[in-house]
């Protein structure tokens, strides 16, 4: 029995819990992949267009930051990338972000280079793409507890004794998971945009998700970027133009149809509100106050269970924080000044 068919049962299991609203979602996940299983993965095509598209944006002068590109292995054998930059000195930062990465696609975009070349201007930082996504190798092994096992394989390879983990979305529970595994291997935990069951989420945000489903079978992929506008708009509501365009191709860089579907999919099954009950370091949540995609709700929850917990509320609409223009400055000083505590 795979992954999808323990989904249909759990979800049989969980009729009196589920809101119509969150079963339209599971729903539309496991049959779209389902329908998606059948095309072959074009990963070499996609990595070509991504080259192309990383020239096309940004290209990276040589005076800019770096970025040094690593491989390791997960406990399954799945290739995880995973790039350290940032300075050579000071508490390590660890992002943990798994759908919409593509290491050296974010690398050259200027705002998304510049953004975490703050973060990382007093810390060492690492960043990594999930598996199935960015630079990480396509796989068939995926469910809900793969994403912690890509987080300790990359901390573990980078042998880093303690870390701030910085979850960002959906990232942002594993990185709870992490910080309740392993709390003596994590000094401050930061999560931003982030969730711990959906659950919980308000009705009309879980069926803005559901209607977004089937454009994404149908058009996640395409040359026409309509489709992916739509996820665009509710992640860079407040987007400019480049923005909006660099969102875009993002997407398509990120992985393909199936891959992001089984990736929704396995989030949707996650629940980390019981172990973030556990955790026991210092917890920043930061989330913006008008988020169309992650309702602050769930900000608001997390900080809620988290006992460590302190919330941050932030203005403004967009969810996605590589895009950040206005407010960046004041997002990385309230970053330092928790560190530093």
């Amino acid at each position: 029995m795979n992954f999808f068919d323990d989904l249909f049962l759990w979800m049989q299991a969980q009729e009196a819990v589920l809101s119509g609203a969150a079963a339209a979602i599971a729903i539309a996940g496991v049959m779209s992949t389902w329908c998606l299983s059948i095309v072959q993965r074009t990963g070499l095509v996609r990595h070509l267009a991504t080259f192309n598209f990383v020239e096309r944006i940004d290209a990276l002068p040589t005076s800019e930051p770096r970025q040094e590109i690593r491989y390791t292995r997960a406990a399954d054998g799945s290739a995880i990338a995973y790039a350290k930059s940032g300075a050579n000195k000071g508490m390590p930062i660890v992002r943990s972000l798994g759908w919409f990465t593509h290491l050296e696609a974010e690398w050259a975009f200027t705002q998304g280079r510049a953004l975490w070349s703050q973060v990382g201007k007093n810390h060492p930082l690492y960043r990594y793409d999930g598996r199935g996504i960015g630079l990480s190798t396509q796989t068939s092994s995926y469910d809900t507890h793969t994403p912690l096992e890509d987080l300790e394989a990359v901390i573990d390879a980078a042998e880093l004794e303690q870390v701030v983990l910085f979850g960002l979305s959906e990232g942002g529970m594993t990185a709870v998971q992490y910080a309740a595994k392993h709390p003596e291997r994590v000094s401050h935990l930061i999560l931003y945009g982030t969730f711990l069951d959906v659950r919980d989420w308000p009705e009309v945000a879980l069926e803005r998700w559901a209607t977004l489903f089937p454009l994404m079978q149908r058009g996640w992929g395409a040359a026409d970027p309509a489709a992916r506008q739509l996820f665009t708009s509710l992640f860079l509501p407040d987007g400019n133009r480049a923005q909006n365009h660099y969102f875009n191709e993002m997407q398509r860089a990120s992985c393909d149809a199936k891959q992001a579907m089984s990736y929704i999919a396995s989030s949707i099954m996650r629940d980390a509100s019981k172990v973030a009950a556990e955790v026991n370091v210092p917890t920043l949540v930061l989330h913006r106050q008008g988020d169309l995609c992650v309702p602050v709700e769930a900000g608001r929850a997390v900080a809620e269970t988290i006992p460590t917990a302190q919330l941050e509320l932030l203005p403004g609409n967009n969810h996605w924080m590589l895009a950040l223009e206005q407010d960046s400055e004041r997002v990385i000083e309230s970053i330092e000044k928790f560190i530093r505590k």
